[in-house]
């Protein structure tokens, strides 16, 4: 790829990582990292440190999927986390960035151990029906860790996101723009579902209307971007 290109997904990753902190979702320390599949599904860009906050694009390595810096460099705390989203590119073919964070809503459940119930409209547009699901814990960067995702992923890969048992969460998209719209939407269910079990038991949405409901905003997005004649539209 040219370096022009190259420099186009950098920003793309920039310019989520600044999405995500306006976003106010990020634990304290705004720690978290992302990475984004190039073309070619050789080589990807991981965030360099541990944090998302004042990200710059030359704060991002370019490796081989094997884990092999090829540009730029990882702190030694950035290498632990590299398999946990080459992992996620080996077992969904159709994504093309991970996202992973310490959200605390969302990140609640995965300590507790607890799927995400699909029971706000929010997470039915973005994620369908189907619960956020729990890979088991373990050490971070371990293999224990990495099969415990590839494990969740082989048996749910449809998912859009999962939670890292007393960890935290990770999430993944075609792009690093649906990816943090996927982590805002999460981390707002999440904070809704915990807010309405202390008013009773939760309802999760019946199945075919989370399916419908994630269809709307697909079939929506689609009409916004075609004109009166079926062309681009224009602003």
């Amino acid at each position: 790829m040219a370096a022009s290109e190259i420099m186009a997904y950098r920003q793309s990753m920039v310019a989520s990582a600044e999405a995500l902190v306006r976003s106010g979702i990020l634990s304290a320390s705004q720690h978290g990292n992302m990475s984004v599949l190039l073309p070619g599904e050789s080589e990807l860009l991981l965030t360099a440190g541990s944090g998302l906050g004042s990200l710059r694009t030359d704060e991002l390595a370019r490796l081989d999927r094997g884990g092999r810096v090829l540009e730029g460099r990882l702190a030694p705390t950035a290498h632990e986390i590299i398999h946990m989203h080459t992992v996620v590119y080996e077992h969904l073919p159709h994504v093309r960035a991970v996202i992973h964070t310490h959200q605390p809503y969302a990140s609640a459940f995965a300590v507790a151990s607890r799927p995400i119930e699909c029971v706000a409209e929010v997470m039915a547009r973005w994620m369908g029906a189907e619960p956020v699901p729990v890979a088991k814990y373990g050490p971070r960067g371990s293999d224990a860790a990495v099969e415990n995702i590839a494990a969740v992923l082989r048996e749910h890969p449809t998912c859009k996101a999962l939670l890292l048992e007393h960890h935290g969460v990770l999430v993944f998209g075609e792009d690093a723009e649906q990816t943090t719209r996927i982590a805002v939407a999460l981390e707002e269910a999440a904070q809704l579902a915990l807010l309405a079990n202390t008013l009773g038991p939760l309802r999760p949405l019946p199945a075919d209307a989370a399916v419908s409901s994630q269809q709307r905003r697909v079939d929506f997005e689609r009409i916004g971007g075609l004109g009166a004649d079926g062309g681009q539209a224009r602003a």
